[in-house]
């Protein structure tokens, strides 16, 4: 028992040295501090996923899925190491996977919105304008009374050829901001006076 405790006090310092470099930008030598605390204990999550922000500062890409990966494992549920892992995926252009982790994501945490933008947007990329449609419809069911799920999906409607759809949209929105008092209508008020009627 006297051991496992001193192991635990020897990770911690390394990990606590190795946060301090990390906050500070130094991830040369936080990465070497978490390679050192993961040595002593190869089931510390925490030591894994600052490593992987390291990696990824450093763009060290290959590396840091590696680390999420490990994570993963270990804790089938930790959603943010399922979105993070997602957005390398993304500007690895490995869309697919990308896609694959938000989904998983998605299936831990319902409400965990930034999965649903990420999503949407790989989407785009991928030319997949009915796919994006369905994921804001979904982040809809979350946020009914958020106005930007309404505008985003009312623009890829849009061009998408849905001009009636990206109208009932654009009015949703807009009758979301009045209900938040949110002043940034703008790009949406021309959607509406240039190709929706007044109705």
């Amino acid at each position: 028992m006297t051991q496992l405790s001193i192991a635990q006090k020897v990770d911690d310092k390394l990990y606590k040295r190795g946060t301090t470099y990390l906050n500070a930008g130094d991830y040369e030598k936080a990465v070497k501090n978490f390679n050192k605390s993961i040595e002593k204990n190869d089931k510390f999550i925490d030591a894994y996923f600052n490593r992987a922000l390291s990696y990824t500062y450093l763009k060290k890409y290959d590396e840091a899925i590696n680390d999420y990966s490990i994570i993963i494992k270990l804790d089938p549920n930790n959603e943010v190491s399922f979105f993070n892992r997602s957005r390398i995926f993304n500007l690895k252009k490995e869309y697919q996977k990308a896609i694959s982790d938000l989904n998983s994501a998605i299936k831990i945490d319902k409400k965990f919105i930034e999965v649903y933008f990420d999503k949407a947007q790989i989407m785009i990329k991928m030319k997949d304008l009915n796919g994006a449609i369905s994921t804001y419809t979904n982040l809809i069911e979350v946020l009914p009374n958020d106005p930007i799920p309404y505008y985003n999906r009312g623009l890829i409607k849009y061009r998408n050829g849905d001009k009636k759809g990206a109208c009932e949209d654009a009015a949703l929105s807009k009758s979301k901001y009045i209900a938040c008092d949110i002043n940034l209508y703008d790009p949406l008020k021309k959607l509406i006076e240039n190709s929706c009627d007044e109705k």
